[in-house]
């Protein structure tokens, strides 16, 4: 079973979605359990929403074959589902194309990025033939009741990694380097730059445009993303 926090809710699931609202921490009240569709991914601040995402089964000899399209796998698909009367009712399903195998949510803002392979696509960046590996969607959860795609990017290498920071999102490739998005508007996406990943980086965060990270031998280290 894994579990979430937050606002004033914890969220465990396993084989339901079970719901503690710890508002008053004096009397804890589990909620109604929830059948949901896929993983759990997020909710609302207030607990009226949740997200979930379905990623698709793939066969892992494929995982290895460079020279393959990949297009044979299943679409993902990620859901924003209402809690009223304790029922999760589906209110849309975005299906991706590809599968899903991120999803990063921070306030109103959703990141889906699926792959063209079964899983990260660590083991294709070298080819020539379609360097694209995987994709990144933004999905607008500023009203719950009328969630909208507001843009997506093609990604570049073997993803091993990503954060969502303060509308900034990371993406580590291929084990050694970051890439940073700015996603303020998500309609029209900035590539910040390409920044080294640290040794073994335990942590990453982002302060007064400063990106740090916590990388073991080397301590924290700081590179200022404005140049």
């Amino acid at each position: 079973e894994y579990y979430f926090v937050d606002g004033n809710y914890r969220y465990q699931w396993g084989n339901a979605l079970v719901r503690i609202d710890f508002s008053n921490s004096k009397s804890m009240t589990r909620l109604g359990d929830l059948d949901v569709p896929g993983n759990f991914a997020g909710a609302s601040f207030d607990g009226s929403y949740i997200y979930c995402y379905e990623a698709r089964e793939f066969y892992h000899n494929w995982l290895y074959d460079a020279r393959s399209s990949g297009d044979t796998f299943k679409n993902g698909t990620f859901y924003v589902l209402s809690t009223e009367n304790d029922v999760a009712t589906v209110v849309k399903a975005f299906n991706m194309p590809w599968n899903i195998r991120r999803v990063l949510i921070e306030d109103d803002m959703a990141v889906l990025i699926s792959t063209k392979w079964g899983q990260s696509g660590f083991y294709h960046f070298d080819s020539k033939e379609d360097p694209s590996r995987f994709k990144v969607w933004l999905i607008d959860l500023s009203d719950p009741n009328s969630p909208k795609l507001r843009g997506s990017f093609h990604g570049v290498g073997g993803l091993s990694g990503a954060y969502l920071l303060k509308n900034n999102l990371i993406l580590e490739l291929n084990y050694h380097e970051l890439a940073v998005y700015d996603l303020s508007n998500p309609g029209k996406v900035e590539f910040v730059g390409m920044f080294p990943r640290v040794g073994w980086t335990h942590g990453i965060k982002i302060f007064h445009n400063i990106l740090f990270q916590v990388a073991g031998y080397y301590g924290i280290v700081g590179f200022p993303l404005d140049g």
